[in-house]
Formats: structure tokens, sequence, C-alpha cells
């Protein structure tokens, strides 16, 4: 009787040591989650920041766009004749003047960063085509 009684206690340790190192695992991922959540809320409220503020929450996207209008610079530099956004596209992919991660927006990409530079006076479209503007200087 004495040896069952003392097995039954030897598996309810093994039991209890068991199920207390599965806790023990269980505590250390949610420790790990813990600390993902976290980051990710450090980051959100970094961007809310920054939106509040007007400024862009993506500095590596304000480093591509200017990237993209020196690219597009350079591709209407290239030729006297207005280009129109495949030509240009095809000037861009030709230098390697930059690099699109997604390549089926390529063409939406360009054609708005050509509208920012219209916006701000460098360039304009006629009939589909673009061309830099010229100086008020050399018109």
């Amino acid at each position: 009787m004495e040896d069952a009684q003392f097995e039954n206690a030897g598996s309810q340790v093994t039991a209890a040591s068991t199920l207390k190192e599965r806790l023990i695992e269980e505590l250390r991922e949610l420790a790990r989650q813990n600390s993902e959540i976290a980051a990710q809320l450090r980051t959100i409220r970094q961007i809310q920041k920054s939106l509040a503020h007007g400024l862009d929450p993506n500095p590596a996207s304000t480093s591509a766009c200017a990237h993209l209008m020196r690219a597009c610079r350079i591709a209407l530099l290239e030729s006297d004749k207005p280009q129109t956004l495949q030509q240009i596209h095809a000037r861009i992919e030709h230098r390697a003047s930059f690099y699109f991660t997604a390549p089926e927006k390529a063409a939406s990409m360009i054609g708005r960063t050509l509208a920012e530079m219209a916006a701000r006076g460098e360039t304009q479209c006629n009939a589909g085509s673009w061309e830099r503007s010229l100086p008020a200087v050399w018109r």
C-alpha cells in the first residue's frame, strides 16, 4: 500500500513539474508577444505625432520620393523633346537611376512625381507628354 501511495505521489510530482514547465514556456511566449506589441505601439505613437505635426511619418518614403524626382529630372534632361510616361520610365530603367520595388506601380509613381514637379513649376504636360519648364528668363 505504501508503495502505491509513493508511486502515486511520484507521478503527481512529475505531472506538476511538466505543468510548471509548460506554464513557464507559455509565460515566456506571452512576454515575447508583449514586447512585440509594445514596439508596435511605440511605432504607432511616433506616426501619430508626426501626422499631428504635419510631417511625413516615413522618412524613407520622403527619401524615395526625392530620388524618384531626381531620376525624372535626369530623364527629362536627356531629351530636348517632350516625353511620355513610358519614355521617362524606360530612361529611368535604362540608367538604373531609381529602383521600383513595385514595378506594376511605376507609371503611377512617375505620374504623381511629374505632377508634383509641375505644381512646383519644374515640368509641364502637353498632350500626354512631359517636358521641363523653362525658367522665365529663358522664355
